[in-house]
Order: structure tokens, then sequence, then C-alpha cells
């Protein structure tokens, strides 16, 4: 009876050995697979996430307009308006040739007190700007972009505004107005 038991606790001894060496690990591999797809789902939703809530697959433009006047002759004025373009998001927009324009009206000297709609004046001059660059212009993320229109004007005061047209169909615009002498 001895015998039985030693062979017994000799094959135990034996099959553990071999569990160790050789099926613990053939057990266990499968298991690090799937925790790994696991993981890797784990992350793919959580950047997704991430993506979604700081929205950095949305464009995001901002846009500036400024005016400079300079002597020109006895009854006109040189009219320089800056405009700068920023792309502050994280994805390029490709902007076509008549995304950015420049209009200018005159502001009316008979105007009432109150509020004051400058849409309803009628454009005395309006361009595109990226025109000049044939197939429009590619705002990279965290490039900052300026561009000039240059105007000969008279002296009077002039409400200038920048607009530029998304290609979602939404658009931002500046205004600036600015007083020719």
């Amino acid at each position: 009876m001895a015998n039985w038991i030693g062979h017994l606790i000799k094959g135990l001894w034996e099959a553990s050995v071999r569990w160790w060496k050789g099926g613990f690990r053939e057990f266990l591999e499968p298991l690090s697979k799937v925790a790994q797809l696991g993981a890797v789902a784990i992350a793919w939703f959580w950047t997704y996430h991430i993506y979604q809530i700081t929205g950095a697959g949305e464009v995001n433009p901002e846009l500036w307009v400024s005016a400079h006047t300079f002597s020109y002759s006895k009854d006109a004025r040189f009219l320089l308006v800056s405009i700068r373009e920023k792309n502050v998001g994280k994805v390029p927009i490709s902007l076509k040739r008549d995304a950015l324009s420049v209009t200018i009206r005159g502001v009316p000297e008979t105007l009432k007190y109150g509020s004051v709609d400058m849409h309803k004046q009628k454009p005395l001059i309006e361009v595109q700007v990226f025109k000049r660059y044939g197939n429009g212009v590619e705002l990279s993320p965290g490039a900052k972009y300026e561009d000039v229109a240059e105007f000969v004007v008279e002296p009077r005061l002039y409400h200038v505004e920048a607009t530029l047209a998304l290609p979602d169909g939404a658009s931002i615009n500046s205004v600036a107005v600015h007083r020719v002498d």
C-alpha cells in the first residue's frame, strides 16, 4: 500500500511540475491576449470620447480686420484694410477663392440717435480677397495669415467688414469703423 501512495504523490508532483512549466503558460497566454484586446478597445473608446469632448475635429478660425489711412491726393485718401486669419483648431480648413470678402459701407451723416443697422446701407465697395490666390487658401492648424485690400476713397466715416465663409456653410466676420480725414 505504501508503494501505491508513493506513486500517487510522485504522479501529482510530476503533474504539477508539468503544469507550472507548460500548462500554466498555455492557460494564461490566451487570457493575456483577451486582456490586451480589451485594453485596446478601452483606449480607443477613451480617445474617441476625448476627441468628441474637446471638439478637436471641428474647424475653429479667428478673423480680425483693421483699417489705416494714408494721404493720396487733395480729394482722395488711400485706405489700407488689414485682414488677419488664424486657425486655432486642430484640423486644416480649405477655403474657396470667394471665401474672404471685404465690404466697405459709408456711414451716413444723417443718422438719428439709436441703434443702426449698417447692413441696410448699400455697399460702396466689395472685393473677394482670396481671388488673387487662384484656387483658394488652406489654413493649416495653428497658422496665422495676413492679407490686405487697398482702396482709394473720399474722406468720410466708413464701416469695414471682413467675412470668412467656412466650408460647412457657416461664416465669421469682423468689423471696424474707420474715419478717413
